[in-house]
Formats: C-alpha cells, sequence, structure tokens
C-alpha cells in the first residue's frame, strides 16, 4: 500500500510540473517586450516552472532549485519581491520536502514490476512531449509533429522549438490585411 502513495505522489508532482509549464507558456507577459517589467516576470516564471519541476525531477531537481533560488534574487533586484522571496522559500523548503520524500521511499519495499515501470515511463514520455507541442502551435507549427518529437527526444526537440522563429503573426496586432484582386472583371466593370 505504501509503493502506490509513493506512485500516487510521483504522478500527482510530475503532473504538476507539466500543468504549471504549460500555463507559463500560454499566458502572455502584460508588459511591452524590452522592459524592466517584462524582463522581470519573464525571469521570476522560469524560476516558477524550475521549482515545480524541482520536486518532480528527483535528484536533478537540486540543479533546478538551485537555479530556482538565483533566478529569486535576482526577481528581487529587478523588483519583483514577492515572487522572489516565493522562489527563494521554495528553493530551499521543496528539495528537503522532496529528500525526505525520497528518504522514506527507500525503507519501503516497491510494488513496481518492470511493466508497470515501463507504463509508467511511457505515459510520462507523452505527457512531456506536451511542452515542446504547445510552445511549437504557439509559434504556428503543427502541434502534433513537435509533441511527437518532444516525446521521443524532449531533450533535443526543447531548445530548437525555443530558437524557431513564428510562422504566422499574433491574431490581433494588426499584421492581418484584406487580400485584394486587381484583376478581375466584376472591379473592371464596376469602374
Amino acid at each position: 500500500m505504501e509503493g502506490i502513495k509513493f506512485a500516487l505522489i510521483d504522478w500527482i508532482s510530475f503532473l504538476i510540473a507539466i500543468i504549471v509549464t504549460l500555463y507559463v507558456i500560454t499566458v502572455e507577459n502584460p508588459y511591452e517586450k524590452g522592459t524592466n517589467e517584462y524582463e522581470s516576470l519573464r525571469l521570476c516564471r522560469i524560476g516558477l516552472v524550475l521549482l515545480v519541476w524541482s520536486f518532480a525531477s528527483g535528484l536533478v531537481g537540486y540543479a533546478f532549485a538551485l537555479t530556482s533560488f538565483i533566478l529569486g534574487i535576482i526577481g528581487i533586484v529587478k523588483g519583483r519581491t514577492m515572487y522572489g522571496i516565493m522562489l527563494i522559500i521554495g528553493s530551499v523548503c521543496i528539495p528537503v520536502i522532496g529528500t525526505l520524500y525520497f528518504i522514506s521511499g527507500i525503507f519501503h519495499h516497491a510494488i513496481d514490476t518492470q511493466i508497470t515501470f515501463s507504463l509508467n515511463l511511457l505515459i510520462k514520455t507523452v505527457l512531456i512531449g506536451l511542452i515542446p507541442g504547445a510552445i511549437a502551435y504557439k509559434k504556428g507549427k503543427n502541434f502534433f509533429v513537435w509533441w511527437f518529437f518532444g516525446a521521443v527526444l524532449f531533450i533535443v526537440a526543447l531548445p530548437l522549438v525555443l530558437i524557431i522563429k513564428p510562422d504566422r503573426p499574433k491574431i490581433g496586432q494588426g499584421q492581418f490585411t484584406q487580400p485584394t484582386i486587381k484583376n478581375n472583371s466584376f472591379n473592371k466593370e464596376k469602374s
């Protein structure tokens, strides 16, 4: 029964990390690009994502938490005091909680078999592919192609999708124009 509790906590932390990442990707920064407010909010949001992933990533989470701690300090310096404090406190508390969770799991018998482990890995891989897929979709690319690429090679797909240029302009920014037809018999008859 203890193994089921640990698997459930592992899944919940993983799903929360995916949800927070997708939320931060899809929510627009309300400040004008290039301003101090824009950059400080962007850094704090990155720190929040790293903080959430620090609990869901095992030992790699310590590196995420350290990065989140540094981004929290930068956030305070740039004027985002509450974000910065939240990141600093979280980057200290979450690794401690994760370590206690890990240590308590060592002393319990795992109930996972090889089939359960493989299914667990497959489902997590499919879910983590959503992150590059969502970023690519926001940039006008094919969601399913990038989702598959992210599920198969996440470590390659994420940096690539972050550096690609958007295909189409954003709706509502006055960049779409009405197509005109110059050589049309209807236009010639009216004039």
